[in-house]
């Protein structure tokens, strides 16, 4: 899910603990590039149902 949302320019943050200003933001960079490719032919494809 985090994925998807950084892929569809959603900002994520990743917050560990209850301290919020030691979180880090989310970047599609550190996810495997294949599975970035098949998340982004899967929003694609959801796109494109939509504009039906």
């Amino acid at each position: 899910m985090v994925l998807r949302a950084v892929l569809s320019e959603m900002p994520v943050r990743l917050v560990p603990g209850q301290d919020v200003q030691a979180g880090t933001w989310v970047r599609a960079g550190i996810f495997p590039a294949d599975r970035t490719r098949s998340v982004l032919a899967e929003l694609r494809a959801a796109e494109g149902q939509q504009s039906r």
